[in-house]
């Protein structure tokens, strides 16, 4: 049998790593906050192209290199009335986190028995008065459960509302389908 020894810990004894990591957290921070700081004083006391005005040039003995310093000029831009303005959209696109192709249907399968259509709708929000709204209306379409909102192409926000179902729950019912999927997936794995 060998010899019993004690293998000292690599830490000292009462080290807690979430302090130090927050000690070394505020120490990153504070020097970033003071590198700020003398920046901002820097800039207000004097402008930057009177710091560069000051620089004596180098000898060659202080270059690492004997290269020749390149000067750059920088071209002013043009005016930028002459420039066309960008069109842009109001409509917020959300990005589609599932899409049918990355789901796999048996475990789709399995998760929609683990949760109603009820369960669904009470996760994206809905009050008992909006949910008792809505199950009719979507029962007599047909749907009744709630993975079919994962597929926009099928059912989105407007075929909802054309069923006679309020803008704000058809968002609601629509927006929290991957959300919901996801939900189930994690607590179903």
């Amino acid at each position: 049998m060998p010899p019993k020894c004690r293998i000292p810990p690599r830490r000292p004894s009462g080290y807690d790593p979430a302090s130090s990591l927050i000690k070394h957290h505020n120490e990153v921070s504070d020097s970033i906050r003071e590198g700020y700081a003398k920046g901002k004083r820097r800039a207000s006391e004097e402008p930057a192209i009177d710091e560069l005005a000051d620089r004596a040039t180098p000898e060659l003995g202080e270059l690492e290199s004997n290269e020749n310093l390149n000067i750059v000029k920088i071209e002013v831009e043009e005016d930028s009335s002459s420039i066309a303005p960008t069109s842009g959209t109001l409509e917020y696109i959300f990005p589609v986190q599932v899409s049918p192709h990355n789901i796999d249907y048996w475990t789709l399968q399995n998760l929609i028995r683990r949760a109603s259509m009820y369960n669904y709708l009470e996760f994206a929000g809905l009050d008992e008065d909006q949910i008792q709204l809505v199950i009719p209306i979507l029962r007599e379409k047909q749907v009744t459960n709630w993975d079919l909102f994962l597929f926009r192409d099928y059912i989105n926000g407007a075929r909802l509302e054309g069923w006679g179902i309020p803008y704000g729950i058809c968002v609601r019912i629509v927006v929290h389908a991957n959300l919901f999927y996801r939900h189930l997936l994690i607590r179903h794995p």
